[in-house]
Protein backbone atom coordinates (compact mmCIF):
# COMPACT_ATOMS: atom_id res chain seq x y z
CA UNK A 1 0.00 0.00 0.00
CA UNK A 2 0.54 3.60 -0.32
CA UNK A 3 2.32 5.61 2.74
CA UNK A 4 -0.56 7.92 4.22
CA UNK A 5 -0.80 10.99 3.38
CA UNK A 6 -1.99 13.96 5.60
CA UNK A 7 -4.23 17.10 4.82
CA UNK A 8 -1.10 18.42 2.32
CA UNK A 9 1.39 16.76 -0.27
CA UNK A 10 3.83 15.21 2.54
CA UNK A 11 3.45 11.48 3.41
CA UNK A 12 4.19 10.57 7.33
CA UNK A 13 7.58 9.33 6.48
CA UNK A 14 8.79 12.46 5.57
CA UNK A 15 6.93 14.30 7.65
CA UNK A 16 8.94 11.91 10.12
CA UNK A 17 12.42 12.55 8.41
CA UNK A 18 11.78 16.49 8.13
CA UNK A 19 11.12 16.51 11.94
CA UNK A 20 14.53 14.14 12.94
CA UNK A 21 16.42 16.66 10.46
CA UNK A 22 15.69 20.09 12.38
CA UNK A 23 16.48 17.66 15.48
CA UNK A 24 12.86 16.34 16.80
CA UNK A 25 13.14 12.27 18.06
CA UNK A 26 10.38 10.55 16.17
CA UNK A 27 8.28 7.24 16.15
CA UNK A 28 5.79 5.42 14.32
CA UNK A 29 2.02 5.84 15.99
CA UNK A 30 -1.15 3.56 15.09
CA UNK A 31 -4.13 6.18 14.73
CA UNK A 32 -7.73 4.41 14.47
CA UNK A 33 -9.88 6.77 12.79
CA UNK A 34 -13.01 5.33 13.88
CA UNK A 35 -11.70 5.23 17.88
CA UNK A 36 -9.60 7.73 17.44
CA UNK A 37 -7.20 6.02 19.53
CA UNK A 38 -3.43 6.64 18.94
CA UNK A 39 -1.11 4.01 20.09
CA UNK A 40 2.56 3.22 19.53
CA UNK A 41 3.95 0.84 16.76
CA UNK A 42 7.68 0.64 18.64
CA UNK A 43 7.82 -1.70 22.02
CA UNK A 44 8.69 0.89 24.09
CA UNK A 45 6.22 3.15 22.73
CA UNK A 46 7.97 7.01 22.86
CA UNK A 47 11.56 5.84 24.97
CA UNK A 48 12.16 4.05 21.35
CA UNK A 49 11.65 7.72 19.51
CA UNK A 50 15.24 8.55 17.23
CA UNK A 51 16.40 10.88 15.46
CA UNK A 52 18.70 8.68 13.08
CA UNK A 53 17.29 8.61 9.09
CA UNK A 54 18.13 4.90 8.41
CA UNK A 55 15.87 3.46 11.61
CA UNK A 56 13.08 6.31 10.74
CA UNK A 57 13.03 4.89 7.08
CA UNK A 58 13.28 1.51 8.34
CA UNK A 59 10.10 2.02 10.90
CA UNK A 60 8.14 3.56 8.23
CA UNK A 61 8.79 0.80 5.95
CA UNK A 62 7.56 -1.36 8.40
CA UNK A 63 4.65 0.41 9.16
CA UNK A 64 3.75 2.67 6.39
CA UNK A 65 0.31 4.21 7.32
CA UNK A 66 2.05 5.58 10.92
CA UNK A 67 1.35 9.03 12.24
CA UNK A 68 4.26 10.79 13.59
CA UNK A 69 5.01 10.66 17.41
CA UNK A 70 6.71 13.27 19.26
CA UNK A 71 8.14 12.26 22.73
CA UNK A 72 7.55 15.97 25.34
CA UNK A 73 10.56 14.83 27.20
CA UNK A 74 13.53 13.77 25.04
CA UNK A 75 12.65 16.80 22.84
CA UNK A 76 12.69 19.19 25.72
CA UNK A 77 8.85 20.16 24.65
CA UNK A 78 6.15 20.98 26.94
CA UNK A 79 3.06 20.98 24.63
CA UNK A 80 -0.79 22.74 25.61
CA UNK A 81 -2.84 19.86 24.25
CA UNK A 82 -6.52 22.06 23.55
CA UNK A 83 -9.50 19.75 22.78
CA UNK A 84 -12.10 20.68 21.29
CA UNK A 85 -14.55 17.74 20.92
CA UNK A 86 -16.99 15.70 22.49
CA UNK A 87 -18.99 18.30 24.32
CA UNK A 88 -15.73 20.01 25.99
CA UNK A 89 -14.28 23.50 24.66
CA UNK A 90 -10.55 23.39 26.03
CA UNK A 91 -10.03 27.42 25.48
CA UNK A 92 -13.46 27.66 27.48
CA UNK A 93 -11.48 26.24 30.52
CA UNK A 94 -8.65 28.20 30.21
CA UNK A 95 -10.63 30.88 29.93
CA UNK A 96 -12.51 30.55 33.04
CA UNK A 97 -9.51 29.78 34.87
CA UNK A 98 -7.92 32.97 34.07
CA UNK A 99 -5.03 31.84 32.00
CA UNK A 100 -4.18 32.77 28.42
CA UNK A 101 -1.80 30.73 26.39
CA UNK A 102 1.42 33.03 24.92
CA UNK A 103 1.99 32.80 21.15
CA UNK A 104 4.66 30.32 20.46
CA UNK A 105 4.56 27.92 17.32
CA UNK A 106 1.31 25.70 17.07
CA UNK A 107 -1.19 24.14 14.81
CA UNK A 108 -4.69 22.90 14.57
CA UNK A 109 -5.15 18.99 15.19
CA UNK A 110 -7.51 16.39 13.85
CA UNK A 111 -10.27 16.87 15.88
CA UNK A 112 -10.38 20.84 15.55
CA UNK A 113 -8.17 21.48 18.39
CA UNK A 114 -4.69 22.77 19.03
CA UNK A 115 -1.09 22.32 20.27
CA UNK A 116 1.03 25.32 21.35
CA UNK A 117 4.60 23.82 21.01
CA UNK A 118 7.02 25.68 23.90
CA UNK A 119 10.61 24.65 24.93
CA UNK A 120 10.41 22.91 28.76
CA UNK A 121 12.23 24.51 31.71
CA UNK A 122 15.63 22.99 32.37
CA UNK A 123 15.08 23.28 36.12
CA UNK A 124 11.77 21.19 36.48
CA UNK A 125 10.98 17.89 36.04
CA UNK A 126 7.45 17.84 34.03
CA UNK A 127 5.28 15.23 33.47
CA UNK A 128 2.08 14.71 30.64
CA UNK A 129 -1.53 15.17 32.74
CA UNK A 130 -5.03 14.80 31.21
CA UNK A 131 -7.53 17.94 32.40
CA UNK A 132 -4.31 19.91 33.45
CA UNK A 133 -5.18 22.02 36.26
CA UNK A 134 -8.66 20.18 36.28
CA UNK A 135 -9.27 22.16 33.02
CA UNK A 136 -11.39 20.00 31.03
CA UNK A 137 -10.23 19.43 27.41
CA UNK A 138 -6.69 20.94 28.36
CA UNK A 139 -4.25 18.37 28.62
CA UNK A 140 -0.41 19.04 29.17
CA UNK A 141 2.38 17.11 27.34
CA UNK A 142 5.77 17.08 29.01
CA UNK A 143 8.55 14.91 30.41
CA UNK A 144 7.66 11.26 29.46
CA UNK A 145 4.43 12.19 27.39
CA UNK A 146 4.17 12.68 23.94
CA UNK A 147 2.21 13.91 21.08
CA UNK A 148 0.87 12.79 17.57
CA UNK A 149 2.07 15.24 14.77
CA UNK A 150 -0.42 16.80 12.11
CA UNK A 151 1.29 19.21 10.79
CA UNK A 152 3.41 19.15 8.08
CA UNK A 153 4.95 22.82 9.45
CA UNK A 154 7.95 22.51 11.64
CA UNK A 155 9.42 25.29 14.12
CA UNK A 156 12.80 26.41 14.23
CA UNK A 157 14.47 26.70 17.19
CA UNK A 158 13.93 30.07 17.18
CA UNK A 159 9.84 29.63 17.08
CA UNK A 160 9.70 28.10 20.41
CA UNK A 161 9.00 30.30 23.33
CA UNK A 162 9.31 29.41 26.98
CA UNK A 163 6.63 27.72 28.45
CA UNK A 164 4.78 30.27 30.76
CA UNK A 165 5.47 29.46 34.65
CA UNK A 166 1.37 28.30 35.08
CA UNK A 167 2.58 25.33 32.38
CA UNK A 168 5.04 24.15 34.62
CA UNK A 169 3.64 23.07 37.47
CA UNK A 170 6.23 20.26 38.60
CA UNK A 171 5.89 16.20 37.99
CA UNK A 172 4.83 15.04 42.06
CA UNK A 173 7.65 13.05 43.08
CA UNK A 174 6.60 9.80 44.81
CA UNK A 175 9.00 9.02 47.97
CA UNK A 176 10.09 6.03 49.52
CA UNK A 177 10.37 7.97 52.96
CA UNK A 178 8.10 5.81 56.06
CA UNK A 179 6.27 7.74 57.88
CA UNK A 180 8.38 7.46 61.33
CA UNK A 181 5.03 8.75 64.07
CA UNK A 182 2.30 6.86 65.51
CA UNK A 183 -1.21 7.04 63.98
CA UNK A 184 -2.41 9.66 65.77
CA UNK A 185 -0.15 11.95 64.50
CA UNK A 186 -0.52 10.10 60.95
Amino acid sequence: GQAYKGEGDMSNVELALNLADAGFAVFPVRFDEKKKKKKPYTENGHLNATRDPGVITDLWEKHPYARVGVPAGENNLVVADIDVKNGVDGWESLDKAGLTLPHTFSYQTGTGGSHFVYRAPQDIKLNGLSKYRRMDGFDRRGGSSWVMWVSEEIPMEWELEDAPEWLCDPAREITLDSFEGDLQTW
